[in-house]
């Protein structure tokens, strides 16, 4: 893919605008894989911000985004016919003292690393993560890794046909190439299995080990009544009274484990039975009453 006017700018991350720009180019990237599974936004930018992640009490981070002029593959030879400036890239890197301290390391991680398939591109953003870890006085690289050992750590090389699995990374097949060309060396490899119940089990109850079926029957146990009681006294016996019953039921159909008992009555009646109620120990959890 031809690229022009190529450059790595470093955001802020304090920025909302800068943190959006990070998630959404890896939705531009997949656009058209089957096999990735989009962050939920929301937690995508509060993990990103340092106001919300509880990590950044002890890491710093600093967040990079390459852009260019893409020339279509089809533009005629020698024009720029169709180019547009757009981001090709993104990665972040880490600095975190904490695990220096504990590991007796001297390094620094990046991590977030999204690329279209460009070796021009891969280079300069892992250039600009070592050139910003160096200025932290490290003297060695590692990733991926975003932001901890306990979030998204190291790169899919096998398995690209499978969905991928809770809490480990999904990449682009040519991912492996641009970081191996770069330079860089795979430090250690990390293992995902996918169990399949009913190729084991035969997918029936009785082919189960007995200490799993003990389990499964302890929880259809606990299953067969609610664990939590909740009683409510209201007094809306007007024309919202179905709303409320309708909602009371629905709450009351989604939810085995927690029963909504709830009565209603007028507000008089309320009134003149709740203290006697609660001071004999009867009265209900909560009560919903009319602003005055």
């Amino acid at each position: 893919m031809p690229l022009m006017n190529l450059r790595v700018e470093q955001l802020d991350p304090a920025s909302a605008a800068d943190r959006n720009r990070m998630i959404k180019f890896a939705f531009k990237n997949y656009k058209r894989d089957p096999y990735w599974v989009p962050p939920l936004v929301a937690d995508r930018k509060k993990f990103l911000d340092p106001k919300h992640n509880p990590s950044f009490e002890y890491l710093q981070a600093a967040y990079f985004v390459a852009e260019a002029v893409v020339i279509p593959e089809n533009a005629p030879k020698g024009t720029i016919t169709g180019g547009m400036e757009q981001d090709v890239g993104t990665i972040a890197a880490i600095y975190n003292p904490r695990h220096n301290e504990i590991h007796g390391d001297d390094i620094g991680f990046f991590g977030f690393f999204e690329c279209i398939n460009s070796q021009e591109v891969a280079d300069a953003l892992l250039d600009a993560a070592a050139a910003w870890l160096r200025g932290q006085g490290r003297s060695a690289m590692r990733g991926p890794l975003s932001f901890t050992m306990t979030d998204e750590v190291g790169l899919l090389i096998d398995g690209f046909n499978d969905m991928p699995r809770i809490m480990m990374p999904y990449n682009h097949p040519y991912y492996p190439e641009l970081l191996e060309a770069y330079g860089l060396e795979k430090a250690m490899d990390l293992y995902a299995y996918h169990l399949d119940m009913k190729k084991l089990y035969g997918g029936t109850p009785a082919g189960l080990p007995p200490k799993l079926t003990r389990v499964v029957e302890k929880q259809v146990e606990k299953a067969k009544g609610p664990e939590v009681k909740i009683t409510h006294w209201n007094g809306f016996t007007g024309y919202d009274r179905p709303c409320l019953e309708n909602l009371m039921n629905l709450f009351n159909s989604f939810r085995e484990d927690i029963e909504m008992e709830y009565t209603i009555r007028p507000w008089d009646g309320i009134r003149e039975t709740l203290a006697p109620a609660w001071a004999a120990g009867e009265g209900p959890d909560f009560v919903l009453v009319p602003s005055v």
